[in-house]
């Protein structure tokens, strides 16, 4: 477990040298491939007596070329393309308690539209949700390390979330008992050091691109 937590100690370490952002980047200059980290405001952990934002979901693009797409999908779009919107607009529906009928429609990605649901879920991830983003051009490293992480993260919990985390609703058990919007991946095998060396060698290829006016 020890291993474990010096590599979350590293991510966390490594994602501090990266811009954090605002939905209101989402026109601006971010790479076409590569993976992202989201946090959430009022989720924190605490790494070597230092406080530091918690990420509470990771993702990538799997088509080549639509990194920034993605990021708008989960931003602005709809259920029906980002599962993520669709975890946080469950929990959001069982936070406020909206009818029985509205939650199962919603827990459907195929139903229905829920415009209601959609507004809030768009509100909340533009005032409370921010990213950061590392430029992976290779698909198959993106999913590698896309896995990894996650497994990592979820399996390997520094800091728990607060007892107010909306995630704590979300009706996937796998949610709040990761304390990230992610399901697919969180039991698979975790970030390996080479790996982590990998994804160390992209993060600062990554900075060195923003220093020199972006991508």
């Amino acid at each position: 477990m020890n291993a474990l937590i010096n590599q979350v100690n590293s991510i966390y370490t490594l994602l501090t040298l990266l811009p954090v952002l605002r939905s209101d980047y989402l026109q601006k200059n971010l790479p076409n491939d590569g993976i992202y980290f989201f946090f959430e405001d009022g989720e924190v952990t605490t790494l070597n007596t230092q406080v530091k934002q918690r990420v509470v979901r990771i993702g990538i693009n799997t088509k080549d070329g639509r990194f920034r797409k993605r990021i708008r999908q989960h931003f602005y779009g709809n259920r029906y393309g980002s599962i993520f919107r669709q975890h946080v607009g469950g929990a959001i529906a069982r936070s406020e308690h909206l009818s029985d009928d509205e939650r199962r429609v919603w827990a459907q990605q195929k139903g229905p539209k829920i415009p209601v649901i959609e507004e809030k879920v768009s509100r909340l991830l533009s005032s409370k949700f921010s990213f950061c983003c590392v430029n992976i051009g290779s698909e198959a490293e993106r999913i590698r390390l896309e896995t990894g992480l996650i497994a990592l993260l979820a399996q390997c919990k520094l800091g728990r979330p607060s007892d107010v985390w909306l995630g704590n609703y979300a009706k996937n058990q796998a949610i709040h008992q990761s304390g990230l919007w992610n399901v697919r991946g969180i039991s698979d095998n975790p970030l390996c050091q080479e790996d982590l060396l990998l994804f160390e060698s992209r993060v600062l290829d990554t900075v060195a691109l923003y220093d020199q006016g972006g991508f």
